[in-house]
């Protein structure tokens, strides 16, 4: 479920924060991509990790006409490019033309981690 908080607390001790940008969808990879995910652009995001707790924060732009349900997935790399997990969440009734904050929450080693990516995995139109 989307979350507006960011945690509190736990931001205020976070062992590591790493900034990684997206600019554009990533169509699932099976059949024909969706055209509104080129409409659809992750502006920001932010990896906070507390321990093995891990939160990915971060600002989506909706520029279809319809309001949607984003799916993102975040997945987490070692230093050396290594998948160590993935994670998936919704941003909820993103309104067209607008952008809205997102909240991951998942779990990683962080004694491995060193990178975050996060793409768009499929849209629900909101009517």
């Amino acid at each position: 479920m989307f979350r507006k908080s960011l945690l509190g607390g736990l931001l205020f001790v976070l062992l590591l924060t790493s900034a990684c940008g997206g600019s554009g969808a990533t169509a699932a990879p099976a059949g024909t991509p969706d055209p509104r995910l080129s409409k659809i652009t992750i502006t920001a995001t932010q990896t906070h990790l507390l321990g093995s707790d891990v939160s990915v924060v971060g600002t989506i732009r909706n520029d279809d006409t319809a309001a949607h349900d984003i799916t993102l997935q975040a997945v987490f790399h070692a230093p050396n490019g290594a998948v160590l997990g993935n994670v998936e969440g919704i941003a909820e009734d993103v309104a067209a033309g607008k952008t809205a904050n997102f909240e991951i929450n998942g779990k990683v080693d962080s004694a491995r981690y060193g990178t975050t990516e996060v793409s768009i995995v499929s849209l629900r139109e909101q009517k």
